[in-house]
């Protein structure tokens, strides 16, 4: 939900400029920008969820920085280049919808099999 309204206020912001922004200097290509925002989607719904032990960070953003062996200001830079192209930025969340979708897919068969094991014994 989040990544939703930095989205439409990153869009809103985009809107407002008469001059679209430049690459940055260190462009983050949309492979790796669908990977580390797939990640940070993971990342998100983990610290939401209720499997996640209190006091416990052990992946947060500056590890996902480190993974993607980036700085936070890049990372920013290229969330501004990336929303001031939308058809890019749509493509990339489209990419990274399939890829949740298959997981939670892959998900609930694994959990069909666990359940029919039990059934069998």
């Amino acid at each position: 939900m989040r990544y939703i309204l930095i989205l439409l206020l990153f869009g809103s912001l985009s809107c407002n400029s008469s001059a679209t922004t430049a690459p940055p200097e260190e462009l983050i290509s949309q492979k790796k920008m669908e990977d580390l925002l797939f990640d940070l989607s993971l990342l998100k719904a983990l610290d939401n969820s209720q499997f996640k032990r209190k006091g416990e960070d052990l992946f947060n953003n500056q590890y996902l920085l480190r993974k993607y062996g980036i700085d936070s200001v890049t990372f920013a830079q290229n969330q501004q280049y990336y929303a001031q192209n939308p058809k890019l930025l749509l493509r990339i969340y489209q990419r990274i919808d399939g890829r949740l979708e298959r997981l939670i897919d892959s998900l609930r068969d694994k959990e069909k099999i666990e359940q029919n094991k039990l059934k069998r014994e």
